[in-house]
């Protein structure tokens, strides 16, 4: 049995995408504080509803209590920390939807998926993981290993990449010691 309750608290954010959990999102909007494509304003109705949404979850238990145990280990999307308002994280984010190659290819970038954040971050620059970062405390994914948490934050301009055992017991005065110990350097930190 994993425990998402603690680590639940800790995140305030997620960018889920829609094709992905299709059937799960009016569970998802309806326990949503808020709510938004990322996507701005198109007539493609089927992009919006299948594209990546942000969410912020309020205080509820319904979060922790019924999506994470469903969502987790799907690659529904990511999850984040953060102080910014819904409106700053979505012009934050939409700026890395689409993508250019050195050949000035557009490409989507589907940065939400947590398979694609897990590989992207490390192989960032100091100023590539600024630009990504921006207003976001903390990236959290799954990890390669269902029972793990990954959380991916930013120290003196390197990556800190903290793993949590969700098969474990943590508790919510747990979480305050993450930010600590990155500043104690206790979390490996990838330059």
């Amino acid at each position: 049995m994993l425990h998402f309750g603690a680590i639940s608290r800790f995140m305030n954010y997620a960018i889920v995408e829609g094709a992905m959990c299709e059937r799960h999102l009016p569970f998802i909007f309806s326990s949503a504080a808020e709510h938004a494509s990322l996507y701005r304003e198109t007539d493609n109705e089927k992009l919006v509803r299948l594209g990546p949404h942000l969410v912020r979850f309020g205080e509820g238990e319904q979060f922790a209590s019924r999506f994470l145990p469903t969502a987790w280990g799907q690659h529904w999307g990511i999850f984040i920390c953060s102080e910014a308002n819904t409106e700053q994280l979505l012009r934050h984010f939409r700026h890395f939807l689409i993508v250019s190659t050195e050949a000035n290819r557009k490409l989507y970038f589907r940065f939400y998926d947590p398979r694609v954040l897990r590989r992207f971050l490390p192989t960032c620059t100091a100023r590539q993981l600024e630009t990504l970062f921006g207003p976001v405390d903390f990236f959290v994914t799954e990890s390669r290993e269902y029972k793990i948490a990954t959380i991916f934050g930013m120290e003196r301009g390197g990556l800190t990449v903290k793993e949590i055992d969700l098969a474990s017991e943590m508790k919510s005065s747990d979480l305050p010691q993450i930010a600590a110990r990155s500043q104690e350097r206790d979390i490996q930190t990838i330059v």
